[in-house]
């Protein structure tokens, strides 16, 4: 009898075990509550009313991108390393103060020009010519388009507010269009076929500075900038380096 109770017992504290495990699968994912409130991108639901989203590597081309016309809450959008050369669905986005689009299939920029409340703005990588959309992101900070094709930095004269400039590994023999540009902490232009460096005498609130393979000789307009901090001058045909001998850091010394 004893046997048999016990038996039952266990029976009986199996099957509430059992009961309890089950309550606590997952149920299956549901759809969205309200599928009007969300767009698709390569499978994943997003709010439209998101102002954060980073869709980086995620191998997005042309077509992917176009439930971003739907979203113009987004303030902060990445876009890294994709397949993307059609800016378009990009351009009612008015309240976007960050964007990363480096290393991507872009070469034209009318879409970004009149999204005027970009604060950053990352366009490295890719194959980029004109920057003449650009000219009225006045803005803008910071500005990213090392490894591209740009020989005419004109455009950028009037963006008086950026802080920090990344020019490296373009076609640039002339700077002096960027002589304004007062405010600046860290230029890179290294990279290039530039000579001149007068336009940067000015930079006077210049801490970082990439010079590295270019055809400069002479460094005496960097000779009053008392901030820098470091320059990289390697592979550079210079003798004289008194006019930075006040620079903790010098990089790539002849």
């Amino acid at each position: 009898m004893k046997k048999r109770i016990l038996a039952l017992v266990l029976a009986v504290i199996f099957a509430a075990a059992m009961t309890a495990a089950c309550r606590s699968q997952p149920d299956d994912p549901a759809e969205p509550e309200d599928p009007d409130d969300l767009v698709i991108i390569k499978g994943e639901y997003i709010s439209l009313s998101a102002t954060e989203l980073d869709l980086s590597y995620r191998d997005l081309y042309d077509e992917d991108i176009l439930p971003l016309t739907d979203m113009p809450n987004l303030k902060f959008l990445k876009l890294q390393d994709n397949q993307i050369s059609d800016l378009s669905p990009l351009s009612g986005l008015v309240n976007l103060e960050t964007l990363t689009l480096e290393d991507n299939q872009i070469s034209d920029l009318s879409p970004l020009s009149g999204l005027a409340n970009l604060i950053y703005l990352d366009l490295g990588k890719n194959n980029i010519t004109d920057v003449t959309p650009l000219s009225g992101l006045v803005n803008l900070q910071q500005l990213l388009l090392n490894d591209n094709q740009i020989e005419d930095v004109t455009p950028l004269s009037g963006l008086v507010n950026l802080q920090r400039l990344v020019l490296g590994a373009n076609y640039i023999t002339d700077i002096a269009p960027l002589s304004g540009l007062v405010n600046m902490i860290i230029l890179n232009i290294g990279g290039n076929q530039i000579s001149d460096l007068t336009p940067v005498s000015g930079f006077v609130d210049l801490v970082h500075l990439f010079l590295n393979n270019n055809p400069i000789d002479d460094l005496s307009p960097l000779a009053g900038l008392s901030k820098l901090e470091w320059v990289i001058l390697g592979a550079n045909p210079i003798d004289d380096l008194s006019p930075v001998e006040h620079v903790p850091d010098v990089w790539g010394r002849p």
